[in-house]
């Protein structure tokens, strides 16, 4: 919803009414008419003041804060959380988030809050990367709703946001399962099946042996014996594409993309390790992985340097020579390969 909430007071249209009716009705003795016209003039603009002076007190009465969660991810809706907590007069008011998407969303309507209570909020981010969420804002329009007072009602926070999230399409996923069973190969890595356990809280999906699981009646997880040797890296080459990418987003979608190939891997029981130009190298953690991507920079550079056989490419555009063992995926073959998810429809507060 596209508001003007700039902290400060405005009249509201019974506000404006109220201004108009009052001083034509306080001007009364001045065109012959008797004084009670006057009197009914003066109500409404001594009710006026009443509201100009009691409002910001009676705004004041809510503290946002914002609370840390999951990192949502680009594109999409994420979903964050406030603590509010009451601070002096319990007056009835509304909590409003400005939307890093455009506009603002109401957040909550309070008519009167005695103990703090956590209040989700869903806002748009359109862009990966640092950003600043703006403080959340507290309206009112106590006493007599002529007058809408609206003032600050927390601090400002920081929030990374991941790169979109993505599926690998088929083909895709089956030429990363072929290169990396052609490099465990080579490198003599034992990932025959070892045993069968009991499901884990974090085990990837993928480990599930379906089969097994429906004869025992509960889910068992596939163990297998070159679980240690299951590493693999993947190197983003972040040169910029030709004709250059000024607003960046040539290369957040090229980020996305690698956390979906990056996602996908680790959910297939591969240890992941992330580098190049740009970025912070890193390994393991899969939320490590999206975060170094998600502050990835579009640094030129030779992403290839010390890249060893079985490494992973993903590029803007192919190098002019690959070397052997290595699998390049670049430009459009590799966006089209990748689904994205699609944007959440953004449905914004409405009064």
């Amino acid at each position: 919803m596209t508001r003007d909430l700039r902290p400060g007071r405005r009249l509201t249209p019974v506000g404006w009414w109220a201004l108009a009716a009052g001083t034509a009705l306080a001007l009364a003795p001045w065109w012959g008419a008797h004084g009670a016209p006057a009197v009914v003039g003066a109500s409404l603009l001594g009710a006026l003041a009443v509201a100009l002076v009691m409002g910001p007190r009676l705004g004041r009465g809510v503290t946002a804060t914002w609370q840390p969660g999951d990192a949502p991810r680009a594109g999409g809706e994420g979903r964050l959380r406030l603590r509010l907590e009451p601070r002096g007069d319990g007056a009835p008011c509304e909590v409003w988030c400005p939307d890093p998407g455009g506009g603002v969303r109401r957040a909550a309507r309070l008519a009167g809050m005695e103990r703090p209570r956590p209040v989700p909020v869903a806002l748009h981010f359109p862009r990966r990367g640092r950003q600043v969420l703006a403080a959340p804002l507290i309206t009112t329009r106590q006493p007599f709703g002529l007058i809408e007072h609206v003032a600050v009602a927390g601090a400002p926070a920081e929030i990374l946001v991941l790169p979109a999230p993505g599926r690998l399409r088929g083909d895709l996923a089956q030429q990363l399962a072929s290169h990396l069973a052609t490099r465990a190969a080579e490198g003599g890595a034992d990932d025959e099946p070892d045993r069968l356990r009991p499901y884990q809280p974090g085990d990837p999906p993928r480990s599930v042996h379906w089969r097994a699981s429906a004869r025992a009646g509960t889910l068992l997880v596939c163990q297998r014996r070159g679980g240690a040797g299951r590493i693999c890296q993947v190197r983003v080459d972040a040169t910029p594409p030709p004709g250059g990418d000024p607003e960046g987003r040539r290369h957040d979608r090229l980020c996305a993309a690698a956390a979906a190939v990056v996602e996908h891997l680790a959910a297939d029981g591969w240890s992941v390790h992330l580098a190049g130009p740009g970025l912070h190298p890193c390994s393991g953690d899969p939320r490590r992985l999206l975060a170094s991507l998600a502050l990835a920079e579009a640094v030129p550079g030779d992403a290839l340097v010390g890249a060893g056989p079985g490494t992973i490419l993903l590029a803007h555009r192919p190098p002019a020579e690959v070397p052997p063992g290595i699998l390049a995926l670049a430009g459009e073959p590799l966006f089209t390969a990748v689904s994205f998810a699609p944007r959440a429809a953004v449905r914004r507060g409405r009064r």
